[in-house]
């Protein structure tokens, strides 16, 4: 893998990116209120809509998601802006139906609702334990993986020393100065990744002026070395590319999954899952939040144009290394023989970047992996603290509390350190494949019991805990699964039961959502409602 020349320039914009993080984050500390659990998880309360918006773009735009697009771009074409399409919904959503809920319950975490809304605690433990599942299975294994593939890409670092230094920043940051300091410092690290993106996607957009020259260029970019697999279609650009609604056979982004799958993940992604509902809990106010809200929705655009377009790009000017399909060969440009789309990103920025836009770029990309990453440490901290230790410990004080939440952002610390040389024999690329299918198998039963809890009094706390088991359960399994049987590489017989095969993972992810709904209904209907409920 060859690594990006960097100037001297680029090292001092990269280095002066560092310090100023670490600078505005110390400035943000000695400035706020760090001696109460409303002051350290909440950011006092006292947040306004600019700070609000622009963490919840840092929070959901980190790393894996910068290569993830581009790469699926680069592999598949235009269907994966569905993600970011559907996620404007997914923001509104959360601003303008389910934070009024949760704002005026007065509650710290998504969890915590539960508790209020239905009188008792298994399904705010049941929520909490779901939340912190998915982060360690997904989000910190995918910031860690992206994290490192750029240090070792383009910096040419171990990815080791790499991902250790961020992860130590991460934890400094949040440890030191709690919400407050997360969001200040997204604030900054956001108009580092807005201006770096566009200046790269300028230069890659001069290449292709119009978007007709890009499509006619994108289906000639055809793999010419394919080693044993040079008789078939493996590699090859989908004659679909620009087609957002494809047949329901396809086997990247089939229709029905595509318009509803993924806006089941989507809204899940942003109205149930605490790393992003945490920055509107910090807002003074709703109007704060709302704001704070359609401000994400508009910066959620913007991937679109600074990270999946160039992801085009990147495989129509370097299709033998992006598009690489021969085993041996992909190994040789990415040490990975699962195929090397993920580095459509990392390829312009190693190619077209000029001095100090080079260190600007690489700069953004670091602060979105800090940002992801203190987001996440900062709402387990929070998680493990409020809905899960003060059940053991009723009478725990602030002080302990705290104590608490600030031990379990060195955990994680440990944890994500720890997950690194497991990550360095991973397969990439099937990471990446397996990431929204992950999503796909625990978000529809938690998305289904925040709406029913929050749109239908008739919901009873038994039907909605018992209803969310049974999705749980299928979740978990079709998981365990995909994990054990995974997809044969291209040019390879599938052998997997016909369920597996022909069922895809945004399907079943629509099939969970309806099951589960039914059964939270039915069992509503069945089981007799508890007396504190609300």
């Amino acid at each position: 893998m060859t690594a990006a020349t960097l100037h001297t320039i680029d090292y001092v914009v990269l280095v002066a990116n560092f310090i100023i993080t670490l600078l505005v984050g110390i400035w943000s500390a000695w400035r706020s209120e760090r001696s109460t659990t409303v002051g350290y998880f909440l950011a006092s309360a006292s947040m306004t809509w600019p700070l609000i918006g622009f963490s919840i773009f840092m929070t959901n735009i980190g790393s894996s998601a910068v290569i993830g697009l581009s790469g699926a771009a680069a592999a598949s074409g235009i269907p994966v802006i569905c993600y970011e399409l559907f996620g404007v919904f997914g923001i509104l959503i959360m601003g303008y139906l389910f934070m009024p809920l949760f704002y005026e319950a007065q509650v710290y975490t998504n969890a915590e609702y539960l508790q209020k809304r239905f009188g008792r605690s298994r399904l705010q433990i049941y929520i909490s334990a779901q939340t912190l599942v998915f982060q360690v299975l997904h989000k910190i294994p995918s910031e860690i993986y992206a994290g490192g593939l750029i240090a070792e890409a383009i910096l040419n670092w171990n990815r080791f020393i790499g991902i250790a230094i961020v992860l130590v920043m991460t934890a400094v940051v949040t440890i030191v100065g709690g919400l407050k300091t997360v969001l200040v410092t997204d604030f900054y690290q956001g108009i580092i990744m807005v201006v770096g993106g566009a200046i790269l996607a300028g230069i890659a957009y001069s290449h292709y002026p119009s978007l007709e020259l890009m499509k006619t260029a994108y289906s000639e970019a055809v793999v010419a070395n394919k080693g044993a697999l040079a008789n078939t279609t493996c590699g090859d650009p989908s004659p679909w590319a620009f087609q957002i609604v494809r047949p329901i056979s396809d086997p990247d982004y089939p229709w029905l999954g595509t318009l509803f799958g993924i806006l089941i993940i989507c809204v899940w992604y942003f109205c149930g899952n605490q790393d992003l509902l945490q920055r509107c809990f910090s807002g003074k106010n709703l109007y704060q939040i709302k704001a704070g809200c359609v401000l994400a929705s508009f910066l959620k655009l913007t991937p679109t144009f600074l990270f999946l377009l160039p992801g085009f790009i990147s495989r129509i000017d370097f299709t033998e290394e992006v598009a690489c399909v021969d085993p041996d060969t992909c190994d040789s440009y990415c040490h990975n023989r699962g195929g090397c789309s993920n580095l459509a990103y990392i390829v312009l920025v190693r190619q077209y970047a000029p001095v100090f836009v080079k260190g600007l770029v690489i700069a953004a990309i670091l602060s979105s992996v800090i940002s992801t990453m203190t987001s996440i440490f900062n709402s387990g901290s929070t998680i493990i603290t409020k809905d899960l230790y003060i059940k053991v410990r009723k009478n725990a004080s602030q002080t302990e509390q705290l104590i608490v939440g600030r031990v379990t952002v060195g955990i994680y610390t440990v944890l994500g350190l720890a997950l690194i040389p497991a990550l360095d024999s991973a397969e990439g690329g099937q990471m990446f494949h397996y990431l929204q299918a992950i999503a796909s198998f625990i978000a529809p039963p938690i998305l289904v019991l925040y709406l029913l809890s929050a749109m239908w009094p008739r919901i009873n706390e038994k039907g909605a805990f018992w209803g969310s088991m049974v999705g749980m359960v299928l979740g978990y399994a079709r998981l365990v699964v995909t994990f054990v049987l995974p997809a044969p590489p291209c040019g390879k017989a599938d052998s997997r039961p016909a369920l597996f095969r022909d069922l895809h993972y945004l399907h079943y992810n629509v099939l969970l959502f309806v099951v589960t709904g039914v059964a939270i209904v039915a069992l509503s209907f069945v089981l007799p409602r508890g007396e504190d409920e609300q």
